[in-house]
């Protein structure tokens, strides 16, 4: 459930908002620029988003919008794979993204695909090139099924203050083993809490310039990966 304040949602369950609204300007400079997203798509044959909290979709339609932007090689491919325990209606997403009118056609492919709210990983073909993995449910339960070799991670639940359960030291030990060496990560957050999670599954941390009214933010890098699968 979610109330609205000017067509932004907030989560009735956490009384937290989804985006403010310079959103999209938020969005690039926390996750797409916190993770050197430009730079690296350039060279990039196959790069895959790791995201905890789907939220709006907001993070996702700027990391394929820049994707579209951005000079690469011919046979590039963008993997986003993002988990989410309470999506949003179609409907809901639908008035939630007039707020970036930029992003109209990306909104359209995505809310045209969006999976059924049934519980599992749901993967779409959004355009050649760019995929979609979906998984609706607990993260905390999925990430430990799942095998990916992640190149970034948007770490984006509500705020831990609110939603404690997305910013442990288990869900980060998860991202690390789902990550490849030199895996970054940035999130809008400086909680000591999650840099000391984050440190403990093994990241180097920094602060740097928040967006706004926000002095703060965080960056992450995974110089050595986890294994690779707990399977035996």
């Amino acid at each position: 459930k979610v109330d609205w304040e000017a067509n932004a949602p907030r989560s009735v369950l956490f009384d937290d908002i989804y985006f403010s609204g310079e959103g999209a300007s938020e969005a690039r400079h926390v996750f797409a620029d916190g993770n050197s997203l430009a730079e690296r798509l350039r060279t990039a044959h196959l790069f895959t988003i790791g995201e905890i909290g789907f939220g709006t979709g907001l993070n996702f339609l700027v990391a394929w919008d820049l994707w579209r932007r951005t000079a690469k090689p011919p046979d590039a491919r963008l993997e986003f794979l993002s988990f989410e325990k309470f999506p949003l209606a179609k409907n809901q997403l639908s008035r939630a993204h007039q707020a970036w009118p930029q992003f109209a056609e990306l909104s359209n492919r995505l809310i045209a695909a969006f999976p059924p709210m049934i519980e599992g990983a749901h993967r779409r073909m959004l355009e050649p090139g760019v995929a979609l993995t979906l998984v609706l449910g607990d993260a905390r339960d999925w990430l430990a099924r799942m095998e990916a070799r992640a190149d970034a991670w948007f770490l984006d639940g509500f705020a831990p203050a609110k939603n404690p359960e997305l910013w442990t030291a288990e869900i980060f030990s998860e991202i690390a083993r789902l990550s490849n060496p030199g895996a970054t990560a940035a999130t809008f957050t400086v909680a000591g809490g999650v840099r000391c999670a984050l440190q403990d599954a093994g990241f180097s941390i920094a602060k740097r310039e928040g967006f706004g009214r926000k002095r703060e933010m965080l960056t992450a890098r995974l110089d050595a990966a986890a294994p690779k699968s707990r399977r035996t």
